[in-house]
Protein backbone atom coordinates (compact mmCIF):
# COMPACT_ATOMS: atom_id res chain seq x y z
CA UNK A 1 0.00 0.00 0.00
CA UNK A 2 2.56 2.37 0.89
CA UNK A 3 4.30 2.00 -2.95
CA UNK A 4 1.05 1.86 -4.28
CA UNK A 5 1.00 -1.75 -5.08
CA UNK A 6 -2.39 -1.52 -4.10
CA UNK A 7 -4.93 1.01 -4.27
CA UNK A 8 -7.53 2.26 -1.50
CA UNK A 9 -11.24 1.67 -2.11
CA UNK A 10 -12.77 4.21 -0.03
CA UNK A 11 -16.17 4.17 0.28
CA UNK A 12 -18.33 5.24 3.30
CA UNK A 13 -18.56 3.17 5.72
CA UNK A 14 -22.09 3.21 7.86
CA UNK A 15 -20.77 2.01 11.08
CA UNK A 16 -17.02 0.68 11.68
CA UNK A 17 -18.92 -1.87 14.47
CA UNK A 18 -19.50 -3.75 11.85
CA UNK A 19 -15.91 -3.89 10.39
CA UNK A 20 -14.60 -4.55 13.91
CA UNK A 21 -17.08 -7.22 14.89
CA UNK A 22 -16.04 -9.03 11.57
CA UNK A 23 -12.58 -8.97 12.92
CA UNK A 24 -13.07 -9.74 15.93
CA UNK A 25 -15.30 -13.00 14.75
CA UNK A 26 -12.36 -14.01 12.42
CA UNK A 27 -9.97 -14.28 15.69
CA UNK A 28 -12.70 -15.69 17.85
CA UNK A 29 -10.14 -18.36 18.44
CA UNK A 30 -6.73 -16.02 19.05
CA UNK A 31 -9.06 -13.40 21.10
CA UNK A 32 -10.66 -16.16 23.31
CA UNK A 33 -8.60 -16.02 26.37
CA UNK A 34 -9.58 -11.72 25.86
CA UNK A 35 -11.65 -9.10 27.08
CA UNK A 36 -12.22 -7.29 24.10
CA UNK A 37 -13.87 -3.84 24.71
CA UNK A 38 -14.91 -1.23 22.33
CA UNK A 39 -15.13 2.40 22.48
CA UNK A 40 -16.27 4.54 19.74
CA UNK A 41 -17.65 8.24 19.42
CA UNK A 42 -20.75 7.80 17.55
CA UNK A 43 -19.54 11.21 15.78
CA UNK A 44 -16.82 8.95 14.14
CA UNK A 45 -18.62 6.17 13.35
CA UNK A 46 -19.26 6.46 9.85
CA UNK A 47 -15.99 6.79 7.99
CA UNK A 48 -14.80 7.02 4.34
CA UNK A 49 -12.52 4.36 3.92
CA UNK A 50 -11.32 1.21 2.94
CA UNK A 51 -13.59 -1.13 4.78
CA UNK A 52 -11.19 -4.71 3.47
CA UNK A 53 -7.92 -2.85 4.51
CA UNK A 54 -9.80 -1.41 7.90
CA UNK A 55 -10.79 -5.21 8.62
CA UNK A 56 -7.15 -6.33 7.70
CA UNK A 57 -5.62 -3.85 9.76
CA UNK A 58 -7.98 -4.80 12.52
CA UNK A 59 -7.29 -8.55 12.19
CA UNK A 60 -3.25 -7.79 12.06
CA UNK A 61 -3.21 -5.70 14.88
CA UNK A 62 -5.55 -7.75 17.60
CA UNK A 63 -3.92 -10.86 16.33
CA UNK A 64 -0.44 -8.87 17.67
CA UNK A 65 -2.30 -7.72 20.95
CA UNK A 66 -3.45 -10.93 21.71
CA UNK A 67 -0.20 -12.55 20.81
CA UNK A 68 1.93 -10.62 23.11
CA UNK A 69 -0.73 -10.25 25.88
CA UNK A 70 -1.36 -11.91 29.28
CA UNK A 71 -4.32 -14.17 28.63
CA UNK A 72 -7.17 -13.05 30.42
CA UNK A 73 -6.29 -9.56 29.84
CA UNK A 74 -8.49 -6.65 28.31
CA UNK A 75 -7.71 -5.29 24.51
CA UNK A 76 -9.46 -1.48 23.92
CA UNK A 77 -10.09 -0.99 20.83
CA UNK A 78 -10.87 3.15 20.36
CA UNK A 79 -11.99 5.53 17.47
CA UNK A 80 -12.24 9.10 18.90
CA UNK A 81 -12.46 12.42 16.24
CA UNK A 82 -9.19 14.52 16.42
CA UNK A 83 -9.56 17.38 14.67
CA UNK A 84 -10.88 16.99 10.98
CA UNK A 85 -9.64 13.12 11.00
CA UNK A 86 -10.40 9.76 13.26
CA UNK A 87 -7.87 8.32 15.15
CA UNK A 88 -8.02 4.50 15.82
CA UNK A 89 -6.20 2.97 18.83
CA UNK A 90 -5.63 -0.55 20.38
CA UNK A 91 -4.69 -0.69 23.53
CA UNK A 92 -3.40 -4.35 25.35
CA UNK A 93 -1.31 -5.07 28.61
CA UNK A 94 1.64 -7.03 26.49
Amino acid sequence: LGYGAMEPKREWIGDIRDILGRATARLQKVLAHHKVEFRIDDDVANLHADPALIEQVMVNVLENASKYSPSDTRIVISLEKAKDKALLKIADQG
